[in-house]
């Protein structure tokens, strides 16, 4: 959620969440960070009606290896070769 982050797939900009992101990362002790972590949750609960269903690009990037490794078996399998003649 950080605002500048490619990872920021809902484009949530607030500079209160950018500094509480800093805050969470320069933590030293767990303590600092569970205490970090609370604030960022906290400005969440007041400033983000939203639900998170998961992380955007780790499922593009599995879908587009996914693609790749069907590929690549399609190209090896002359049985899938012929199906795929048969059926398209």
């Amino acid at each position: 959620m950080q605002s500048t982050s490619t990872n920021n797939a809902l484009a949530y900009k607030n500079p209160a969440m950018d500094a509480l992101l800093t805050k969470v990362r320069a933590a030293t002790t767990d303590q600092e960070k569970k205490a970090a972590l609370a604030d960022v949750q906290k400005l969440v609960n007041e400033t983000v009606p939203f639900i998170k269903l998961g992380a955007v690009t780790p499922v593009r990037a599995l879908a587009e290896e996914r693609a790749r490794r069907q590929a690549h078996t399609r190209r090896r399998d002359p049985l899938r070769q012929c199906l795929d003649k048969v059926l398209s």
